[in-house]
């Protein structure tokens, strides 16, 4: 019997060493497991951390080459335009008209690698602003008209909108259209382009834009359709050079209807023409809209003084010395004065020796010594309600430039290369100027 239970403890004293002999080797592999979760977290740490540099860096790359891409674009194009007001012999016009299309040309092309660059990176932002579609199909009807002025075809658009106010992002939308329009355009040498728009608002549900554009022009083979949306791609090397374009303009197109919850298609024979189809929801009338919005401008600028009226005077805070000659010249038949400060610096100084007296400052961000955010937030700080309208006059065109200008206390927002006639129109807005009879 003692033997017996000799035996029965002999079994329990060797299951029992077993067990610990489990229990450590199971404590050997949690924390062998503990360790290798605790590589991969740090490891997949690092691999965030270096994902979120590099896109910080892209970030970076990109705002700066816009903005150096655009402030040269800007001093070309602002001297064409102007150049074109002069009095020009019918040769010197006909260059002058070469030149301002390559430059147009050179610039749909950097905005498009720009455009694709932000999208790719997540850096480009919709608009959720209040719009007028009928007016936007109008300005699109203008346009095509004067771009297939030269071409022996019919241009027909019918439009019909259950209602004209929607929301969403104007220019987008626009681009997106302009682009399909004007390559049907330019690929149909006879026959017909036709847009035709619908807009269905069912009770109960958001607003929805068809859009269906039809040309009778050279087509597109079933086999090449797909890359049309694939950047750099064109149906084949001899549309290239026949017809030129970088192979961007669908690829952006798509993105951007993508990132408005749309859908983008086509159908193509060779020799019979294309039809593009665009879907485009639309958010609710009364439903969120931009966080930031521009200020609107008061019914009257308080005046300085009582004394008898006078012009208005403005304070362009510019580093690029050709930018302010072009600047200047735009405004040379306005009736305003102005004053020109380098950096934000001198903008200060400026407008610390006669507080109240600038109706509007024009004000660049890149500039040396204090860049434009600095200044503008600076101006509000020391003066509050003497500090006129600051219209940010930038090569910035990020996602996010927008808002940090206006958040910075900006009144306005306009980018380089800016057209006379749309920087007339904003000293005019925040000036009450009149117009040029």
């Amino acid at each position: 019997k003692r033997m017996h239970q000799f035996g029965v403890l002999v079994i329990i004293s060797l299951s029992i060493f077993s067990l610990f002999r489990q229990i450590r080797f199971s404590d050997g592999q949690l924390e062998e497991l503990f360790l290798t979760l605790s590589s991969e977290v740090e490891a997949r740490k690092k691999a965030e951390q270096s994902a979120e540099k590099a896109s910080q860096i892209k970030s970076e790359f990109l705002a700066n080459m816009s903005h150096e891409i655009r402030t040269p674009m800007n001093g070309l194009v602002g001297v064409l335009e102007l150049l074109e007001q002069g009095e020009l012999s019918e040769k010197q016009r006909e260059q002058l008209n070469l030149a301002r299309n390559s430059s147009r040309n050179l610039l749909v092309i950097i905005n498009d690698i720009l455009d694709l660059s932000k999208i790719e990176s997540g850096k480009l932002s919709l608009e959720h602003v209040e719009f007028d579609l009928d007016t936007m199909f109008q300005e699109l009807e203008s346009n095509a008209t004067v771009t297939r002025a030269d071409k022996k075809i019919e241009l027909v658009f019918d439009i019909n909108l259950s209602e004209s106010r929607v929301i969403g992002d104007p220019v987008r939308i626009r681009q997106i259209l302009e682009n399909i329009i004007s390559n049907a355009i330019k690929f149909t040498d006879t026959g017909e382009v036709n847009v035709r728009a619908r807009l269905d608002s069912k009770s109960g549900h958001p607003p929805a834009l068809d859009v269906t554009i039809t040309d009778t022009g050279i087509g597109i083979p079933e086999a090449v359709q797909e890359k049309l949306f694939t950047p750099f791609q064109q149906a084949e090397s001899s549309t290239t050079r026949e017809y030129g374009g970088t192979g961007l303009g669908l690829a952006i197109c798509k993105q951007l209807v993508d990132l408005m919850k749309g859908h983008i298609s086509l159908e193509s024979q060779p020799s019979k023409g294309t039809t593009f189809t665009v879907h485009l929801p639309f958010e609710a009338l009364g439903e969120t809209r931009s966080s930031v919005e521009p200020k609107e401008p008061q019914t009257q600028l308080d005046s300085p003084s009582s004394e008898s009226v006078r012009e208005p005077a403005l304070l362009l805070v510019e580093d690029n010395e050709i930018n302010i000659q072009v600047a200047l010249a735009m405004l040379a038949d306005c009736n305003v004065s102005i004053d020109i400060a380098r950096n934000g610096l001198e903008a200060l100084e400026k407008v610390s020796h006669a507080p109240g007296f600038y109706d509007l400052i024009l004000m660049d961000c890149q500039m040396p010594k204090m860049d434009g955010y600095q200044a503008t937030q600076e101006l509000i700080k020391r003066y509050e309600a003497q500090v006129p309208p600051i219209v940010a006059m930038t090569a910035n065109a990020m996602k996010g430039d927008r808002e940090k200008c206006l958040e910075a206390g900006m009144s306005d927002y306009i980018t380089k290369p800016i057209m006379p006639d749309t920087l007339r129109a904003t000293i005019q807005k925040w000036t009450h100027l009149e117009a040029e009879k």
